[in-house]
């Protein structure tokens, strides 16, 4: 049965690349930075993985309790079955979940992030002891926050299940309470920003490969003047034409702008973006690079955050 996407979805498949010499730049638009570290490379490959995989799944949450269920990943089917995850539990649980809207990357979230995912790979640990301190000093506009750890993960899509099945020695196989899923999910609450840090080839015997930390929070731009909602989405290359965001496909170096908003946005080195919306009603969200060239998309009104990947094929 055809599922209906919440107005904050939008998909965009292109069938060609072009190019253009035109140039399409306002210089009257000021660059929002806050979506990306300083240098733009992060969100990274493996960063941007975890944004879309979460995005996806807060759009369709029964699809993604089907596909936890059933996914044949060894690192995912495997842990099923070390914990005994009860798959029809699994997928009655997600049927229950409401769609969310996607949220948006942080860079002070990710800040925070790194430095707790740093302190475990060099201390070899796995814990939340100074997660929430080191986002209050980023001076983020903190409403409130769910924080995930997983110092063992093998690689982004490992993390991402792990966090979302919260697989553990409860019963059906998972953690008590899912505070995991309710931060990837944002059940319970609007989890509208997000920073999550992976810290990659750790050499240890006790963590790694990956150790994986995950700010999932709620912003008060009442307080703080800060934009309410955005834009969010991927910029990628879909090599393999699987529908899906693979490592390696984000597209660097994409300018996003619109007429909905009094900024524009650079992708970082994984390909993703947030840009402000500051204005009400539909209109376009224009995307352009050297290697990709340009394409509008027209997007609807939305009360939050809207999705937009612009996929490439």
């Amino acid at each position: 049965m055809m599922r209906i996407l919440p107005v904050w979805v939008v998909a965009v498949v292109l069938v060609n690349v072009h190019q253009t010499s035109q140039s399409f730049a306002d210089s009257r638009l000021k660059q929002w930075t806050l979506h990306a570290s300083e240098d733009g490379q992060h969100p990274d490959q493996n960063e941007q993985k975890l944004v879309w995989l979460m995005n996806r799944a807060r759009q369709n949450p029964e699809a993604e309790g089907i596909w936890l269920a059933e996914t044949t990943i060894a690192s995912i089917s495997q842990a099923r079955k070390q914990y005994r995850v009860s798959e029809r539990r699994l997928r009655k649980q997600f049927r229950k979940i409401a769609p969310k809207p996607p949220a948006a990357f942080d860079a002070r979230l990710h800040q925070a992030a790194m430095v707790h995912a740093s302190r475990l790979a060099r201390k070899e640990k796995q814990n939340h002891r100074g997660q929430m301190k080191a986002i209050k000093r980023t001076g983020f506009p903190l409403a409130s926050c769910r924080g995930n750890v997983f110092s063992y993960a093998k690689s982004a899509v490992n993390a991402h299940a792990a966090f979302n099945i919260d697989w553990g020695r409860g019963w059906g196989g998972t953690q008590r309470g899912v505070g995991h899923r309710k931060a990837v999910m944002s059940v319970g609450e609007i989890l509208d920003h997000v920073g999550i840090a992976v810290v990659d080839g750790v050499d240890s015997r006790r963590v790694g490969p990956m150790v994986v930390v995950g700010n999932y929070c709620r912003s008060m731009p009442e307080t703080s003047k800060e934009p309410r909602q955005f834009f969010v989405g991927t910029v990628f290359v879909d090599a393999n034409n699987n529908g899906e965001f693979d490592i390696g496909e984000g597209v660097p170096d994409v300018r996003v702008e619109s007429a909905l908003s009094g900024w524009y946005s650079i992708t970082a080195s994984g390909g993703g973006y947030a840009l402000p919306r500051n204005r009400r009603g539909s209109g376009q969200l224009e995307f352009r690079s050297s290697t990709i060239g340009r394409h509008t998309v027209l997007v609807k009104n939305s009360d939050s955050n809207l999705l937009v990947d612009l996929v490439v094929r």
